[in-house]
């Protein structure tokens, strides 16, 4: 805590799960911006960007995967790892 009221520069913090930050924490945050999950066409367009060009996606259903309810960090895993292309 006292790194963060002595520190001069700027702070960029980010968490899924606010309500479990303590109090005295976030008392000394100066600016707080919520971010809402994304809407189904929000989630079409991320699948459908989140490959490099050259890799294969004829085959994916990004309406289908749009339906995950899932975090972006994890679309983000199952992206790497390969697991969306064979698997869906």
């Amino acid at each position: 805590m006292q790194l963060l009221e002595t520190h001069r520069g700027l702070w960029i913090l980010a968490t899924s799960k606010p309500s479990n930050l303590d109090p005295a924490f976030t008392r000394r945050i100066r600016f707080i911006v919520a971010f809402e999950p994304p809407g189904q066409a929000e989630r079409e367009r991320i699948w459908a960007s989140a490959f490099p060009a050259g890799v294969p996606t004829d085959d994916l259903d990004v309406r289908l995967l749009a339906q995950l309810n899932i975090s972006g960090a994890l679309s983000l895993r199952l992206n790497l790892s390969g697991l969306v292309g064979g698997s869906l």
